[in-house]
Parts: structure tokens; sequence; C-alpha cells
């Protein structure tokens, strides 16, 4: 049975052969110091026991089923379109929320800020380490250009305002990204609203050796060119007054590039991406992965980031 009066804020899940995970994330909604919540458990046509772990739990979850395999930015969009919350938090399948998440979060929801965002934890599954994600404090306010030059927001630490996107669902996710999806609506929003930071990790990341981001980093590559071109065509001027910004996000692409060559064993290639990187955006690390590209597998970097506690 639906929810029947409106609750103040609903959690999306997203979930697609998670169910490992699955329950765990749903726990942590529940324990909740704020209640008054809803959770949309859109699934993306799953094969595992996701339908079973769905009927678990109480009115306050609501279960959406797709038949067939979609792009998770379509998948977000039909769970936003019946999302009943003032706000919309988004929590991945194999994540966390810890207790007050969402009290502070709603909390940190003044005059025209419509996206609210905390640190977070990111752990480890195979080793237990933990880390936390902003060792210093990010920007928010009118952060756009700061989210352009080095986009830092991680979805399971959001929460938007649900009223800040316009009726047009072309706004929304875009429905065919499966990997960068909230960055592009994230940074729309953040372009034409103020953002707020809580300073205080709220949720928990888990790395394992299934996340998609990290098995699917090719899609990462025509997703943020698709970005750039979007943000191209809505912002006048977008190109001049966001030229440094664009050319660090552009460095970004190409290092993402080259990892995957280097990943492939196509040294040369990689090379040939970090130089393109460095004429853009000289950072040091850029150099440094090249170096280690020469000598090592690819498999080094991910164990370098562990040991760190940090992505770099």
């Amino acid at each position: 049975m639906a929810n029947t009066s409106r609750p103040l804020v609903t959690v999306v899940i997203n979930a697609y052969n998670g169910a490992r995970y699955l329950r765990e994330a749903i726990n942590s909604v529940y324990a909740q110091t704020m209640q008054d919540f809803e959770i949309v458990l859109f699934d993306d046509a799953s094969t595992d026991e996701t339908p079973k772990i769905a009927g678990e739990f109480d009115s306050r979850l609501r279960y959406a089923r797709c038949d067939h395999n979609i792009p998770l930015g379509e998948a977000r969009n039909r769970a936003l379109e019946i999302s009943l919350g003032k706000y919309v938090s988004f929590l991945d399948q194999d994540d966390l929320f810890l207790p007050n998440k969402l009290s502070l979060q709603v909390a940190a929801f003044q005059g025209d800020i419509a996206l609210v965002f905390s640190n977070s934890i990111r752990f480890w599954e195979e080793t237990g380490k933990e880390a936390i994600h902003y060792t210093s404090r990010p920007m928010d306010g009118n952060a756009f250009r700061a989210l352009l030059r080095w986009y830092y927001l991680t979805i399971n630490t959001v929460t938007i305002r649900k009223d800040a996107l316009p009726d047009d669902r072309n706004w929304w996710f875009p429905p065919t990204f499966r990997m960068c999806e909230e960055t592009d609506l994230f940074l729309r929003l953040a372009y034409q609203h103020p953002i707020a930071y809580v300073d205080e990790p709220l949720a928990k990341y888990r790395i394992h050796g299934s996340n998609f981001s990290l098995c699917h980093r090719e899609y990462l590559i025509s997703e943020q060119n698709a970005i750039l071109e979007r943000l191209h065509g809505l912002i006048p001027g977008f190109a001049s007054r966001y030229a440094d910004e664009v050319a660090v996000f552009r460095a970004e692409i190409k290092r993402t590039e080259a990892q995957i060559h280097w990943k492939k064993g196509h040294c040369r290639k990689a090379w040939k991406n970090y130089l393109e990187g460095l004429r853009l955006n000289p950072r040091p690390v850029y150099l440094a992965e090249m170096f280690l590209s020469a000598i090592f597998p690819y498999e080094v970097l991910p164990a370098i980031r562990e040991f760190i506690g940090k992505p770099i």
C-alpha cells in the first residue's frame, strides 16, 4: 500500500542486481533520526532477490520495476517522477546513509538553496579501511565555477529540493547516460542556484570489486564531453567565460582516457593522453601516473589510492 500522506523526503534507491548490499542500504534509511521519509526503490530489471528484499519492508518503501534494463539516467528519472517528497535524496544500492543524513540536510535548506551535500566516508570492503572524502572544506554557495573545475559532489551525499527542477523532464537526468547523469544535472542546478554543505560525514561509499563506476570507465569519456556540449548550448558565452575551468575539465577527460589505455596495456596511447592533459592543466599527478604507467600495470593505481586513502 502506498503512503497516503506526502513525506518530507523521498530517498531514491536505484537497484540492479545489488541484492548482496541492498538490505543494508535500505536499513540505513530506516535508521534515520528523521523518520518523515519514503523510499522509492526502482528496480532496473534485476534478476536476483531484489523484489523479495523490497517486500520485507513496510509501506514507506514503494517498489517500482522496469521489465528491461535501461540507462541509469532514465532509471533515476522514472524514480523522480513518482517521488512524493519535498526533498529528494539519493542512495546507491551498495552505499549507506549515516543516521543524521536526512535531518541535517533538510535543516540546511534556506532561501534559494537547491542542493545540499555533505562529507562522506569511503570504505574498502576487502580490507575494512576507511577514509574521509573531503580533507578540506569544499566550496558551497555559488559553486558552479568550482564544480566545473573539479567536480567534487558524490550522489550519496546529495539531497535536492524537488521544486528546483523544472516540470520539463528533458531538464532532469540525461536519459541516455549510464555514469555521469548526476554530474550533468547537479552542475546545471549549481549554475542556477546556490548549494549548501554540511561539514560532517553523512554517508558511506563502499569500494568493492564490482563498482560500476570503477569497472566501466569508458562511459566517462563520451558523457563528460556531452556535458560540456550541453553547457555550451545552455550558458551564453560559456566557452569564453569559463575557459580556464573547461581546460581543467578537458584535462581530466584526457587523464581518464590515459587510464583506460594504461589498463589495456597500451602505454604509448596512455602517454599521449597524459601529455595532452598536461598541456591543458599541468598537474604533477599526470606526470606521476605517466611515469608509473611505463613501469607498472594499471592495478598499482587503485592500490596507491587505497594506501593513501583518497583519490588522486
